[in-house]
């Protein structure tokens, strides 16, 4: 990136100002705005002081540009972009690349707000969250939208609650599917082939930084795109599809398993299992052998001819896991309209008797091993997703299948007839998320759950295709529509059946058709990448005169979603020490939310007469004192930022909500911290505590003492905001927590809190 609005050498280094108000100043808080310009940009979410995060969506003429203006109401308020100041601003920083981020911070009387400014790969579409509740859970969505047509592109993104990314990747010209987590750091992504010699899908594995470590792919066989299980040592399980080598006019389901060696263990074939219909089989024993398949449409009809062929793909998995301690597989067979579980290990190593492969048990189709209580359908249709939970139930993503004269699909229906279900199919025409408690020894099938997306006056949410469903460790429950296209991913709160949270395309791109995502992962994604820092001025090894007046230029900046927090350098008001001659350096340290921290040294020659620099004594007590602080869901701010204007934003909504603020001694040797903190309001209550006990008393009368804290300790101090019953949406309170050494008032650092009041008393 190259930041244009002022020239490089004029720019000031001292990101960490001296405060410009003292915490008693009486003046409303300031008014923030924030603009982002360019060609064919737009942004989202709307602005608000208390939001972070932004997206700027993009065309090819953007060019890797932006204009960012920033604007405070408070006269000696400052403005800094990408760690620089800006007098008036306003800049424009151009060479930006897909998922750069912009960092502008706004320092004034209210402390220092921080956002950052996503530039978003062009086409990729504007997300919007009309629903976006407390209920919803933490943490980001990984999916990847796709307008499945021929031509279109994809992306790769994981977003947080207001649909910005924290990574994003364009997949142009191919189609990515399948990012998940790995569940031992790092992630994998299905995307098209491009070897040019291999047909189908490469599983892409990624460090925790989305960089690729390896692409994955079958042995001797093509690479299906569904799904896939990866392990830490590199074994895997991944499945293809593959034309019968007996009858090419059908084609099998194949799962492979794949050791950490690379040598191929264990194959597994639908062919083995399921009965498709044999094309040249005739009157009675066709009749017989239709009525004996599995697959629930083992013929399609020609439009133009009306002569009938076999379906190829007669089975169509599309989802598998490992289950019951890795013993057994359970598998989503779209064509049979069943959920099927098979062992996966040796007969040497079960009790039941079943040899690796055995079919245990199938859930649904014209075959099913269970009774369907309390259901009126009979079990999945056409399902894309199923798994199993921590309680053994069995949880389906059940698209359901049209009729076949609607026009959707020629011969289309798939679900099995509650009065005869194995007998002819039928149509289902909307989707539904199941959950079923199974009883083996019984063989029924209970639906003890139950969700269709509620709609006022039209039909219910269909995906005729694809589609996913996981449950979250709180008991809600994720939904990624796919081809329903009305929404991207839908969270279900537990208890309620509430939606608590909902992503949507907002079609900023007058698209025709939505973007949406097959699948859909909740998962918190920890921000790997450091942020970076370039240093334009001075040059490394540059010779100065004595006296001289030298300006710094430099600049930081992040892409790792957890947006850029600090720039500081050694230098005092942007100007290097040319005060005595002799080598000297400068060091710029740059720091995100996360923590992550990079520090650049530049060494320079000051030429003169020979000096000597003045001693110093060593301070009596070379402590340093680093307040951090975080709300509720969000990320560190303020470390080894001593200036006292570090601040987050939080709202209650609730009845109450914790900020926590970490105490750290910084310094070189151990020392007494001495810590006090805002008391309440009218509208709400603050407690504060460490650990379990209440220290309320002590810390709002400034004698909470932590004894003795050795370098480096840390002591977190958790902050209980509750709402009073005087309590109105609107009301705010700024809480301000200050740690000093006794005795040395020099030797102290603050953070805030700025609490503010939505909603009613719930």
């Amino acid at each position: 990136m190259i930041r244009t609005a002022l020239p490089l050498l004029l720019v000031s280094t001292a990101v960490a100002v001296a405060p410009l108000h003292t915490a008693a100043t009486a003046a409303p808080e300031p008014d923030h705005s924030l603009v982002v310009s360019g060609t064919g940009v737009a942004t989202y979410p709307a602005f608000d002081p208390d939001v972070e995060r932004y997206a700027a969506t993009t065309t090819p003429e953007t060019a890797g540009s932006l204009t960012i203006t920033a604007t405070t109401t408070d006269p000696a308020g400052r403005i800094w972009i990408d760690g620089a100041p800006d007098p008036d601003g306003t800049a424009t920083v151009t060479g930006l690349e897909d998922g750069d981020e912009v960092a502008v911070f706004i320092d004034d009387a209210a402390g220092r707000s921080v956002h950052a400014v996503v530039y978003l790969p062009h086409g990729f579409p504007a997300l919007s969250t009309p629903v976006a509740s407390p209920g919803a859970t933490p943490g980001h969505v990984l999916i990847t939208p796709n307008r499945f047509a021929n031509g279109s592109d994809t992306y790769e993104a994981a977003v947080d609650a207001r649909g910005v990314p924290v990574f994003v990747h364009a997949n142009r010209d191919s189609a990515s599917q399948d990012f998940k987590p790995t569940g031992f750091g790092g992630y994998t992504v299905f995307r098209d082939d491009v070897s040019g010699d291999a047909a189908g899908s490469r599983l892409v594995q990624l460090d925790r930084a989305f960089e690729p470590i390896r692409e994955i792919r079958n042995i001797g066989l093509t690479t299906d795109a569904h799904d896939a299980i990866l392990r830490e040592d590199g074994s895997r399980i991944m499945a293809a599809y593959e034309r019968d080598p007996a009858n090419h006019d059908r084609q099998n389901a194949v799962l492979q398993e794949v050791d950490a060696a690379g040598d191929v263990v264990r194959t597994w074939n639908s062919a083995d299992h399921f009965a498709p219909v044999d094309p040249t089989l005739t009157g009675d024993a066709r009749d017989a052998a239709i009525a004996a398949t599995d697959t629930m449409n083992p013929f399609v009809t020609n439009p133009t001819t009306g002569a009938e062929t076999m379906r190829l793909d007669y089975a169509h998995i599309n989802s598998w896991e490992l289950v019951d301690g890795d013993q057994n597989l359970l598998l989503s067979f779209r064509h049979t309209s069943s959920v099927v579980k098979i062992a996966w290990s040796d007969a040497e190593d079960r009790t039941d008797g079943r040899d690796f492969g055995d079919v245990v048990w199938r859930l649904g189709g014209k075959f099913s091993d269970f009774d369907f209580t309390d259901d009126p359908y009979a079990g999945p249709c056409a399902q894309h997703t199923a798994s199993q939970l921590d309680n053994g139930n069995i949880l389906i993503f059940d698209n359901g299948s049209p009729s076949p004269t609607n026009g959707l699909f020629n011969d289309a229906a798939m679900c099995p007839d509650p009065a005869d279900p194995a007998g002819e199919p039928v149509g289902r025409q909307f989707t539904r998320i199941t959950e079923y408690e199974l009883n083996e020894r019984l063989g029924t099938a209970r639906l003890v759950w139950e969700y269709t997306h509620p709609v006022d006056g039209g039909p219910e949410w269909f995906a005729l295709f694809a589609g996913g469903v996981n449950r979250l460790d709180n008991g809600n429950t994720l939904i990624s529509w796919a081809s329903a296209r009305k929404a991207m991913v839908t969270e279900v709160e537990a208890v309620t059946d509430e939606v608590v949270w909902q992503l949507e395309d907002d079609r900023s791109h007058g698209l025709s058709t939505p973007y949406f995502s097959y699948r859909a992962v909740k998962h918190q994604v920890a921000d790997a990448i450091d942020p970076t820092v370039v240093l334009e001025a001075p040059a490394d090894g540059a010779v100065l005169d004595l006296g001289s007046t030298v300006r710094v230029a430099q600049q930081c900046r992040d892409r790792g979603g957890s947006s850029l927090q600090q720039c500081t350098s050694t230098a005092t008001s942007g100007l290097l020490d040319t005060s005595r001659s002799g080598p000297l350096t400068l060091q710029v340290v740059a720091v995100d939310g996360a923590g992550n921290r990079t520090v650049v040294t530049r060494g320079y020659t000051v030429s003169g007469p020979p000096s000597v620099p003045p001693v110093t004594p060593a301070p009596a007590n070379p402590a340093r004192p680093d307040a951090v602080v975080r709300a509720p869901g969000g990320s560190w701010v303020g470390d080894g930022q001593y200036d006292g204007r570090q601040r987050v934003r939080t709202t209650l909504r609730r009845a109450s909500t914790t900020v926590r603020v970490r105490l750290q001694n910084d310094g070189g040797t151990s020392t007494d911290l001495r810590v006090r903190g805002t008391s309440g309001s009218r509208a709400v209550r603050v407690r504060y505590f460490v650990g379990a006990e209440d220290v309320t008393r002590q810390v709002r009368r400034g004698r909470l003492r932590l004894a003795e804290m050795a370098a480096g300790e840390q002591v977190v101090l958790k902050v209980k905001v509750s709402r009073r019953e005087a309590a109105r949406s609107g009301d705010r309170l700024r809480i301000r927590v200050r740690a000093n050494v006794p005795g040395r008032p020099d030797l102290d650092d603050a953070v805030q809190a700025v609490v503010r009041v939505r909603g009613g008393q719930r």
